[in-house]
């Protein structure tokens, strides 16, 4: 399926999805994830924060809690106090004991706004106390209570005592918590009476106030049964008695609520935090919106580099397949973009375009190649005599010689009609080297009887390559060109060598006739190379003819060279690829 996809869609649109599968959902999904672990993050650190401040919390309220068992301790450091707690054991104070005791008990209260009362039960049964409420009941009786009977049975240690109202107090008694030790006499370690000090809450909401809470956050202080020492409001005493009724967890989600807590070691108290869950939600939304801000800002970024890179890389390669379809329609006038690249796609259209040129070079070049072909054919055609005309008509002269006996007229007759026959069959790109120099003697025994014999001509081929294919028709005319710029008057010696050179097969042509001068064969040097002669009968287009078609059928690294020969006279080499009669009749033979 995908790769149906994939097959059917341009690269443009192959990049954008390679960019949503590998950029944008990772991009997206690795958001995502780093939005969990920064919200399991920042629960884990609201967490530490809130179990160290509940932490200082308890140390400060354990501190506090601490002072205040100092308090219960104050008779044993006043001998005066602590003797009249003696006498007090034994029954009813004096006047002065009583003022005094009294008054100790005012120094300890009046400075302290937390304190409530201070009460002393000695063993004997009486009450004496100094409180803000002076209303004692005096019918009360402290051994009924648990607080009393607590102290007692710790013979000293200290007995806290949560949330109550005063029980001693008959009007107005107000809600303290109470320490409460019994004094102990230091000769026979015998109790002398109990102590108790009433609380009331001025020094732990203080405590309290200074804790740093969320909004709506609730800070409550609880015994581990749940009962409330200092309520946080609402309804968090209902919810911390049911937090402390499960089992015991620092952290915990409980109806809508985030709720921390913190033992005080001196006391047992429980400080308990509540926080609601959505407050931390609109601070996780808060930072979720940044998270989305960015995560989106960055993606935007990403998606408009990533677009101008897909730009950059794709208008390259549409540019090259507009050029590659223009070429394909035969279009060839194909350029660079005016904007260069000059990375790899921009090599790449580089170089097609220099293979275009060359392609075009090469069509344009084959193209006139063509054309002079065509030329070729139409002159030849425009100078063909009709050769069966010219043989039969030569066979009716030949047939008058023989009947008025003119033997030596009649031979000529029939060389020059022999000649003809064999013209017949020189119309293929190639003949056998014997083929075209046997038809070379039969034309130079015509010659013969016009130069009478002033001219001598030697041929010499190896045997070896008498089947080898050249172009035909070189002979005879390289032969004219050195009588006729040669020895037309002169007589000499005309030699013809036919011998090979690597993979090429060259005749050569030398005569000695007049010395050749410079000039002279610069001239037929460069009349060898003119694209074009006008006259028919200009001076060596016989030699620039035998040039020509042997480059038309063999390539242009074949032809004719022309230099000066050792004799004096014009020396002419055709250069023609060794082409044995087996490889051109084989099935898969080509020209080379």
């Amino acid at each position: 399926m995908l790769h149906s996809v994939l097959t059917n869609i341009s690269l443009r649109q192959k990049l954008l999805f390679s960019f949503v599968i590998l950029v944008l959902l990772p991009l997206s999904a690795i958001s995502f994830i780093s939005y969990q672990i920064f919200r399991a993050s920042l629960f884990d650190n609201i967490s530490t924060s809130t179990a160290e401040v509940l932490r200082q919390t308890g140390n400060n309220i354990d501190h506090y809690l601490r002072q205040l068992a100092e308090l219960t301790e104050r008779p044993y450091f006043d001998p005066n106090a602590l003797g009249i707690m003696v006498e007090a054991r034994n029954g009813r104070l004096s006047p002065d004991s009583d003022a005094y005791l009294s008054d100790f008990f005012k120094r300890i209260l009046v400075p302290r706004n937390d304190t409530e009362g201070i009460f002393l039960y000695p063993m004997s049964g009486s009450a004496y106390f100094a409180a803000r409420n002076s209303a004692h009941q005096p019918d009360f009786d402290p051994s009924k209570t648990t607080w009393y009977r607590e102290a007692v049975k710790r013979k000293g240690q200290i007995v806290l005592t949560p949330t109550h109202v005063q029980e001693q107090i008959g009007y107005q008694p107000a809600r303290v918590f109470s320490l409460t030790r019994v004094i102990n006499d230091f000769s026979t370690r015998q109790p002398l009476g109990v102590l108790t000090f009433d609380f009331n809450y001025t020094e732990l909401q203080k405590i309290r106030d200074d804790v740093a809470l969320f909004a709506d956050g609730r800070l409550g202080i609880y015994t581990k049964s749940g009962e409330a020492v200092l309520s946080g409001g609402g309804d968090s005493d209902e919810h911390a008695a049911e937090y402390l009724r499960l089992p015991h967890h620092k952290y915990r989600l409980l109806k809508d609520y985030w709720m921390a807590s913190y033992t005080v070691p001196y006391s047992d108290w429980v400080v308990l935090y509540q926080v609601p869950v959505h407050v931390l939600n609109e601070k996780l939304e808060t930072i979720k919106t940044y998270i989305v801000l960015i995560a989106a800002c960055g993606l935007l970024l990403a998606s408009a580099f990533y677009g101008w890179i897909v730009v950059r890389l794709t208008d390259p390669l549409l540019s090259l397949r507009k050029m590659m379809t223009r070429v394909g329609a035969g279009d060839f006038s194909v350029q660079m973009p005016q904007r260069e690249v000059r990375d790899e796609i921009g090599q790449i259209t580089a170089h097609f375009v220099k293979v275009t040129r060359r392609l075009q070079e090469t069509i344009e070049a084959t193209h006139v190649l063509q054309l002079k072909r065509k030329q070729a054919q139409l002159n030849a055609l425009r100078t063909q005599i009709n050769p069966h005309f010219l043989y039969n008509t030569l066979e009716s002269i030949y047939m008058m010689a023989i009947m008025n006996e003119d033997e030596e007229t009649a031979r000529m007759i029939g060389l020059l009609g022999d000649f003809f026959k064999k013209t017949l069959r020189l119309n293929a790109d190639f003949v056998t080297l014997r083929e075209e120099v046997g038809n070379f003697q039969v034309y130079w025994e015509l010659q013969r009887v016009r130069f009478a014999r002033r001219i001598e001509v030697a041929v010499d081929y190896p045997e070896e390559y008498a089947d080898a294919l050249i172009v035909p028709l070189i002979l005879q005319p390289l032969v004219e060109n050195a009588i006729s710029h040669g020895l037309k008057e002169n007589a000499g010696r005309i030699s013809i060598l036919i011998f090979p050179e690597g993979r090429r097969l060259c005749i050569r042509v030398t005569d000695s006739g007049q010395e050749l001068t410079e000039a002279k064969l610069l001239d037929a040097r460069n009349r060898l190379n003119e694209e074009k002669v006008d006259e028919p009968h200009a001076a060596h287009i016989g030699l620039r003819n035998i040039h020509e078609r042997i480059r038309l059928v063999c390539g242009d690294e074949y032809g004719l060279e022309i230099d000066r020969a050792p004799e004096g006279g014009l020396m002419a080499k055709a250069v023609l690829p060794i082409k044995l009669k087996e490889e051109h009749d084989a099935p898969d033979s080509g020209r080379r």
